[in-house]
């Protein structure tokens, strides 16, 4: 057995690749990862960035390490 790894970004190569797949009756096996480990640009890096240290301050209350603000008295101080 021999096993192929495939990057595809454009949906229509997708769909000629399965075709193709798919007309030769071969056996084949979709995997959507979302990224193909290729570097954040710095917007998205950010984002990132931000959305982590969300989690980990999320973490950290639920263990009872930090106090949160209210969200009323957040959106009061704007």
């Amino acid at each position: 057995m021999t096993t192929f790894t495939i990057d595809i970004e454009d949906q229509q190569a997708e769909k000629a690749v399965k075709a193709f797949l798919d007309a030769l009756e071969l056996k084949y096996a979709v995997n959507y990862s979302g990224t193909s480990g290729k570097a954040l640009d710095k917007k998205s890096q950010k984002l990132y960035n931000g959305l982590k240290s969300s989690l980990q301050d999320i973490k950290k209350w639920e263990n009872g390490e930090i106090e949160l603000k209210n969200a009323k008295d957040l959106l009061n101080e704007l």
